[in-house]
Order: structure tokens, then C-alpha cells, then sequence
């Protein structure tokens, strides 16, 4: 099963003033573009659409959908986490991916935690655990989560899709100019333990890396000064 993943895409960002949304949108279609090419059977967006009070949210939602859309006319299931950048706090759970996952367009959409198997194309079972941010009106234990969720079953594989933070890596934008939300981190010890030979796949900070086992995805598009040395990516990966 061939995977793209993409992650913060911020498509309401602005760099000393100056709109990203053209930018942003041009690399959003490209990976789109890829995937088809490519014969992707899954393609993962792992948080931060953008903020609910973004200057173009409307805009953003659109193109969550038309994207989805895009996918599945290629029968190419999606997969959606939401980050902190795209929660609402309006006591109700929203998320900026709420009107994606109303419109069944996309596979799945992971506002809260959840486990889900899907089979794409007749392929071998595969797990998928989401593990968004943690708002403040819903919060939950990532630790008493994971430990609820089933183990892996004979021949199936699990990738957790994670928008938490990773105790110890190096801060970038994201947890300073683009600060938003509380600090909840993964439960690496107890994923582990629970499934030891899962694909650990993380969005929330904007420079790919591998950190404790984690591959970051980061963003699409260098957003801030202090990110000129990061490298704008996806990430394909083969189950």
C-alpha cells in the first residue's frame, strides 16, 4: 500500500504581513497531483488547516473539501486529524475539519481519538489510531486511550497519526509565533508496549525530522524567518 502524508498546511498564513494562501494552495494541488500520479492508495493530512478566525477560514474549508473530492474521484481514501490550530472552542468538539467529515468525502476524519481499519484497494488490513490535539472542552489522556484500543491483530499492520507534542525536540514557530493551545505529548512508552511495530506518523512541528521514533511530517511551506533552514515536505511511505 503506497501512503503520501502532508501535515500543517496554515494556509492562513502570513509572513511579515504578506498573504501565503496562493503559495500554500499551489503545493496543497501538487500533492494531490502527486498521489494520482503516483497510484497512492492513502493519503494522510496530519492538522493545522488553519485557525477558525483565519482571515481566509472559509476559503480553507473549500479547499479541504474539494480536495477530499478530488481524492476520491481517484479512489483514494483520506485521512484527516485535526491540530490545535484547527480546534473551535466552543464547548462542542469543532474542528476546522467538521464540515469535511459532515460531508463524507474524506475516509475518516479524526476529531477525537479514535481506531479505525481500513483496507484500501483490497489491501492487507491496516490500523489506523488517531490521536489529534487535545482541547481544552474535550479533553482526554493520550496514555488511557492508547491502553483502551485493541492490539494488532495477524496480518495487519498500525500507524498512529498523532498531532501531540514530542517531549525534547527542538522548538520552531510552531510553540512560538504560531503558539496556540496547551502542551499534551505522546505516549511513546505506552504505544510501544501496545503495538511495538506501528508507523509513528506526527504533525505540529514545521521541520521534517525523525524524533523518539516519530516521523515528522512538517509544513508545506517555510512560514516563518526562523524556519529557512527547514525543508518543505510530504512524506511517501510504503506498507
Amino acid at each position: 500500500m503506497k501512503i503520501l502524508a502532508t501535515s500543517d498546511w496554515h494556509v492562513d498564513a502570513l509572513t511579515d504581513g504578506v498573504p501565503r494562501w496562493e503559495e500554500t494552495e499551489a503545493i496543497i494541488n501538487h500533492t494531490v497531483d502527486v498521489a494520482i500520479a503516483e497510484h497512492v492508495e492513502l493519503y494522510l493530512m496530519l492538522g493545522d488547516l488553519c485557525d477558525p478566525d483565519g482571515w481566509n477560514s472559509v476559503r480553507a474549508i473549500a479547499k479541504t473539501l474539494e480536495v477530499a473530492g478530488r481524492l476520491a474521484d481517484a479512489d483514494i481514501a483520506s485521512v484527516w486529524v485535526a491540530g490545535n490550530h484547527d480546534v473551535v472552542e466552543d464547548g462542542n468538539g469543532t474542528t476546522m475539519l467538521s464540515p469535511l467529515a459532515a460531508s463524507q468525502l474524506a475516509t475518516h476524519v479524526f476529531e477525537q481519538p479514535a481506531e479505525i481499519c481500513i483496507c484500501p484497494n483490497g489491501n492487507i488490513p491496516l490500523r489506523l489510531v488517531g490521536l489529534p490535539f487535545t482541547p481544552s472542552s474535550h479533553a482526554y489522556d493520550p496514555v488511557k486511550v492508547v491502553r483502551s484500543f485493541g492490539r494488532e491483530k495477524r496480518n495487519e499492520h498500525t500507524i498512529v497519526l498523532g498531532h501531540l507534542n514530542l517531549e525534547g525536540i527542538s522548538a520552531g514557530s510552531e510553540t512560538k509565533e504560531m503558539v496556540r493551545g496547551r502542551e499534551v505529548f505522546w505516549p511513546l512508552d505506552v504505544i510501544a508496549k501496545r503495538w511495538p511495530n506501528a508507523t509513528l506518523l506526527g504533525g505540529h512541528y514545521h521541520r521534517a525530522q525523525e524524533f523518539k521514533g516519530v516521523h515528522v511530517i512538517g509544513s508545506l511551506a517555510r512560514l516563518k524567518h526562523n524556519e529557512e533552514d527547514s525543508e518543505p515536505s510530504m512524506l511517501f511511505l510504503e506498507v
